[in-house]
């Protein structure tokens, strides 16, 4: 009724309709209870995830709701940028890239300072890991530290951590924001297992360094190739066939006569030349396909390498 009269006095119409009810809390035994609330003499509908501001809050602040919604728009829209691109055909590196900032990193990113501190967004993580695919043209089996680095994209957890530094610098800033003391005077934390935005240290966090510093300590095939993972790899625009080549032979993922008899698409795993054909076989050893040069060149993507990338067979 205080609310309603306030409304009314700055001749606003409260809509009930447009409302919902919802009560935080951590007690389940009281997850199914509702509100009986009334305004404008209309029963306000209980909501289990009502959106503000474009968020799906629930019970619990788990933002599982929300999550889900969110990897069901990124999936939709990786459909979008899948159309661009095949592993022989399709736009350039830089052009994928750019059109996948656009579509699902703007929506993968939205409001993340809220909800990044969640336990379910692994679900994000995957349907952005595979925007990362499409973009560099991998297979499943590449492991997953490569794909930011061949994207030249920060990884989703440092990207979501970056944002939330820099909202965090907002209210340090601005002590006569509302959110000021909630962030710097915070209530004690209830659950070990609640994570809320003061409890994660953002001060000066610099997400090239972090990065940096994470592949420091990765273990992946190849490692020695990347020397500093924010520079965007050579033979980005590079034709889309050669580019795709060039990634599988980085990471030594593609198809493979050895990778394609451990899933069970060939009888054995053996070249024509005999041997056991694996990538690094196919680029070092092969008599019958090897490359002149070495791996850096590759890497490098010198005109030699890209004419023997472009016209390789079969394509890995």
């Amino acid at each position: 009724d205080v609310f309603q009269k306030y409304l009314e006095s700055w001749h606003l119409r409260p809509n009930p309709r447009k409302t919902a009810a919802l009560a935080l809390h951590l007690n389940n035994r009281e997850s199914e209870r509702e509100l009986d609330l009334y305004m404008c003499g209309e029963r306000i509908p209980n909501e289990k995830n009502p959106k503000y501001l474009g968020v799906n809050v629930d019970r619990s602040l788990t933002y599982k709701a929300h999550i889900e919604g969110v990897k069901n728009k990124i999936k939709s829209r990786n459909n979008l940028v899948n159309k661009l691109a095949g592993t022989s055909w399709g736009s350039k590196a830089a052009t994928l890239r750019t059109s996948a900032m656009a579509l699902v990193y703007s929506s993968a990113e939205y409001c993340s300072p809220v909800w990044s501190r969640s336990a379910h967004c692994g679900r994000i993580d995957t349907e952005l890991n595979k925007t990362m695919r499409t973009i560099t043209g991998t297979i499943k089996s590449t492991p997953a530290q490569w794909l930011p680095i061949l994207s030249n994209i920060p990884p989703p957890d440092l990207r979501r951590l970056h944002t939330t530094s820099r909202e965090m610098n907002k209210f340090k800033n601005n002590p006569q924001l509302p959110a000021f003391n909630d962030v710097y005077h915070p209530p004690q934390k209830r659950l070990k297992s609640r994570n809320p935005i003061w409890t994660v240290k953002t001060e000066n966090f610099d997400p090239q360094e972090a990065w940096k510093q994470r592949w420091e300590t990765e273990q992946v095939v190849n490692k020695h190739l990347i020397t500093d993972p924010t520079i965007r790899v050579p033979g980005f625009n590079l034709p889309r066939k050669v580019w795709v080549q060039q990634n599988r032979v980085r990471t030594e993922q593609g198809c493979c006569n050895y990778l394609l008899w451990r899933w069970g698409k060939r009888e054995n795993p053996d070249c024509e030349c005999g041997a056991v054909q694996t990538i690094r076989h196919i680029v070092q050893d092969c008599q019958l396909r090897k490359f002149s040069g070495n791996l850096q060149d590759i890497h490098e993507a010198k005109p030699e390498a890209v004419e023997w990338l472009g016209g390789l067979e079969p394509r890995i």
